[in-house]
């Protein structure tokens, strides 16, 4: 026999609102699919993470040393040119 997890009442085999406190049995059978569908997304990503590979991750880290490497020079053209002004104008 079922009974209800809200109250403790006796479930009837044909409602789905316990009739002492109006609990929804559909609730425990959502919980029960969610919690499934929660298992296989996490069994999914443990499969997905196995098959990571590192050549994403090395391209990633080259465009960020490019990334920086532009920036020195870009750096280095700025101060250069505030310099060759600044130069220019004491001449």
């Amino acid at each position: 026999m079922n009974y209800c997890p809200n109250c403790g009442a006796e479930k009837d085999i044909k409602g789905n609102i316990c009739p002492y406190c109006g609990y929804s049995f559909n609730l425990i059978e959502n919980e029960t699919s969610k919690d499934l569908k929660i298992q296989e997304l996490e069994e999914k990503i443990k499969t997905l993470e196995g098959k990571k590979s590192n050549g994403p991750l090395i391209s990633t880290n080259s465009q960020f040393k490019y990334f920086w490497i532009m920036a020195i020079i870009m750096i280095v053209f700025f101060f250069a040119f505030i310099f060759f002004f600044v130069f220019m104008a004491s001449t």
